[in-house]
């Protein structure tokens, strides 16, 4: 005769040293609660430091016909950039919010499924190789050279002015979009004592990339 298991159920607190998700990333010191019945994985109360901050949220994984089903809310406080964009010459902190949700086969597979959208509140941030104050030195070089100056010309000094020191931005607010583990911001301005930058800013969160396109614009003295 055909006989049937009972549906699986369990409630548990975890705490773990190291939590993985795929390649993305890793939350250290976690712990969460979690409970499994026959609708699926509810994990709350996930706490843990990831890229330097402090991670909270909660999440839903259904399982349907071997494709998994997340929905997701988190945030992270006080992330530090560096650690989280390396490679980028960003330094600074950010405080992330974000509701989520994916489906896949696998971590790799839900990551680039990914969709959602959230926040981000950065704070302290510093632009490596960037001069806010470049504006005198220009005027000043192309003084030198004088009615002779050109692209070629200004090629030659504008580089290394450019790129002198680095640019303290004013604390601000992005909103993002998430579609297909790609991530994206309106065109986002960011302001300096001396100067501003205007920035479109991208990443790929499947293939851990990020881009940035944008433009500087100084501001005359009085």
């Amino acid at each position: 005769a055909a006989t049937s298991a009972a549906p699986v159920s369990a409630e548990l607190d975890i705490s773990t040293a190291a939590l993985l998700a795929g390649h993305f990333a890793t939350a250290y010191d976690a712990s969460l609660s979690l409970k499994l019945d026959g609708e699926g994985l509810r994990v709350s109360d996930l706490t843990g430091r990831l890229f330097g901050g402090a991670l909270s949220g909660l999440f839903e994984f259904k399982n349907s016909g071997g494709t998994g089903l997340l929905s997701a809310q988190m945030s992270v406080g006080g992330a530090d950039l560096a650690t989280l964009l390396p490679d980028s010459g960003l330094s600074g902190k950010t405080d992330i919010s974000a509701a989520l949700s994916t489906s896949g086969k696998s971590v790799d597979g839900m990551m680039t499924s990914l969709s959602g959208s959230g926040t981000a509140s950065l704070k302290g941030l510093q632009v490596a190789n960037l001069n806010a104050d470049a504006l005198p030195a220009f005027l000043a070089a192309a003084d030198t050279v004088g009615r002779d100056i050109d692209a070629r010309r200004t090629a030659e000094f504008a580089p290394a002015i450019a790129t002198k020191g680095s640019f303290a931005v004013q604390d601000a607010d992005i909103a993002f979009t998430l579609a297909n583990g790609v991530l994206r911001a309106p065109p986002v301005k960011l302001s300096g004592t001396a100067a501003d930058i205007s920035a479109d800013l991208g990443a790929d969160l499947a293939a851990g990339t990020a881009q940035v396109q944008g433009a500087i614009a100084y501001r005359a003295g009085n």
